[in-house]
């Protein structure tokens, strides 16, 4: 009987964490996908600054 009352209440628990791990993933994906633009920005803008450097 206790057991049973346990798992019900352990249930939700387990809901939880899978929501936050869900959560985390979408979060660290993101962070993931704006840190490659970023770097691809920074990238860009270094080529840009090496070019007119040339030009002087």
């Amino acid at each position: 009987m206790s057991t049973d009352s346990q798992n019900i209440a352990d249930q939700p628990i387990n809901q939880d964490q899978q929501n936050k791990r869900s959560r985390l993933r979408h979060v660290v994906k993101q962070l993931l996908k704006k840190s490659i633009i970023a770097i691809t920005l920074l990238g860009n803008a270094i080529t840009v600054i090496q070019f007119f450097d040339g030009l002087w």
